[in-house]
């Protein structure tokens, strides 16, 4: 009998291409993650939502949910809206065309739940949908917190150490006693303590700055469009902040009050 874990995770990914390939042509800026990103406000509409809203709510991360976000704004799908108590935090909000795909994604799941349930009765989807609440309930309840993670990893880490050198030390235990097992007890420790210096060069190496900074590379490598757009269309907002008002008071102190039409045209071109 195959694992019901799996049956689930191949029933999911049936779900998935089933949705995919009839999702309607007017929605199809919203796929995977972002469906659901658009569900959750169309639900949520009576209260203020932020991204850090949608990372607790889906459990991703930072970058991941910005992603999503930025994506869906590009589609004209939602809004971020400035908050008047924060400047650091921006509200989400549907659009109309927001709004317009998520009436047709809702249809579109409520004709494929009717797919999926074919045949079933009422109590038993109301009995699948317990033994479902009971299953996330039970991986919550298993699931490490993240002080318990860091001490796995550190347990695991002495472990692969504690083992190495037991390694190396049954090399002593099975050399075989002959008229030269000094020799071959002294290549046993050698081998132990090549081991040991490994284990401890590689821990050093995790530690050192050179370490954090190639990570924190490799991360920003994965999201290098943002990490790059950003903080430049902060720079270009901010020059034309101060170019802006500059440019609109020589308009008018040149061109306008001087009676000057080439600086009109001038300083109109250039706003």
């Amino acid at each position: 009998m195959q694992s019901p874990v799996l049956q689930m995770q191949a029933l999911n990914r049936r779900i998935t291409r089933y949705l995919h390939q009839t999702l309607p042509d007017c929605v199809r800026g919203a796929t995977g993650g972002n469906v659901r990103v658009l569900i959750f406000l169309a639900h949520h509409s009576d209260r203020d939502i932020y991204q850090r809203d949608i990372e607790k709510a889906f459990g991703i991360t930072r970058s991941t949910a910005s992603r999503e976000l930025t994506l869906l704004e590009s589609n004209g799908m939602i809004a971020r809206l400035p908050v008047e108590h924060d400047a650091r935090l921006k509200r989400l909000v549907l659009t109309a065309r927001g709004r317009d795909a998520v009436s047709y994604l809702e249809a579109h799941g409520e004709e494929m739940e009717s797919h999926l349930f074919e045949g079933f009765t009422p109590e038993q989807i109301e009995q699948f949908t317990q033994f479902i609440h009971r299953m996330r309930a039970n991986i919550e309840r298993a699931m490490p917190t993240d002080r318990q993670s860091q001490q796995r990893r550190q347990i695991d880490g002495r472990s692969t150490r504690v083992s190495a050198r037991n390694d190396a030390a049954r090399m002593i235990d099975n050399t075989p006693t002959a008229p030269n097992t000094a020799s071959g007890e002294s290549a046993a420790r050698a081998a132990m303590a090549l081991v040991a210096a490994d284990q401890e060069k590689r821990d050093s190496e995790l530690a050192k700055p050179t370490h954090v900074i190639r990570t924190l590379g490799h991360s920003l490598r994965e999201y290098k469009k943002e990490s790059l757009l950003t903080p430049a269309t902060v720079a270009v907002e901010a020059i034309l902040e101060m170019i802006i008002p500059t440019v609109m008071a020589l308009l008018i102190d040149r061109g306008i009050t001087g009676g000057s039409m080439p600086k009109v045209w001038q300083y109109g071109a250039i706003l």
